[in-house]
């Protein structure tokens, strides 16, 4: 028991989530920001008074976004977003000036990011009261790791848990944690009652 104790224990840091995973990568649901600096390429000065707007458009090529970049006098031009979708996404950062005109790729990724560890430690807490519910014997524990298993797939199916897409994948994991999380609950219940 305390071994599964300092397990969970130690899953526990995984759940902090982060805006930027690296660059050009960024966590569904968060606020995300691309910066970058604009640099005159002939004299290496930096542009702190240039227009640059963004535009961000799904894998598909259709446009999502058009919009304005913030600029704080520094030469770095901001724009900040918040996707709920994974995918690639292409962008294209636009800047002019009196003299200049300009443009970059800033194409992004979106990803389910530190969340993967989040929803493996909630298939892992059932399964881990089930372990010891065995091991001790206590049916209780076992009725709630099969409760706990039921919820799980019931948010995955009604698609509660961002990052997770409606496919039938998803569809799939979630009848399957279902049938699981029943079996538990019906079996430690016979049992139980068959006890009495």
């Amino acid at each position: 028991m305390k071994k599964i104790l300092l397990l969970m224990i130690l899953l526990l840091p995984t759940l902090a989530y982060a805006d930027w995973l690296d660059d050009g990568s960024c966590e569904i649901d968060t606020d995300c920001t691309i910066s970058r600096m604009l640099v005159n390429e002939t004299t290496s000065a930096v542009i702190p008074d240039a227009n640059c707007t963004i535009e961000i458009y799904f894998d598909n090529n259709s446009l999502w976004i058009e919009g304005q970049m913030d600029n704080d006098s520094s030469g770095y031009y901001n724009y900040t977003f918040n996707i709920d979708t994974v995918g690639d996404y292409p962008s294209v950062m636009t800047c002019n000036t009196t003299h200049i005109y300009d443009s970059a790729n800033v194409s992004f990724n979106v990803s389910i990011g530190s969340r993967n560890y989040f929803y493996m430690f909630l298939i892992l807490i059932p399964l881990l009261l089930f372990i010891l519910g065995r091991k001790l014997e206590e049916l209780s524990l076992i009725i709630i790791s099969g409760f706990l298993l039921v919820i799980f797939a019931v948010g995955i199916f009604m698609g509660l848990f961002p990052g997770i897409p409606d496919n039938f994948i998803s569809d799939g994991l979630s009848a399957l944690l279902m049938a699981i999380g029943f079996y538990f609950m019906i079996r430690a219940s016979i049992n139980y009652v068959g006890g009495v």
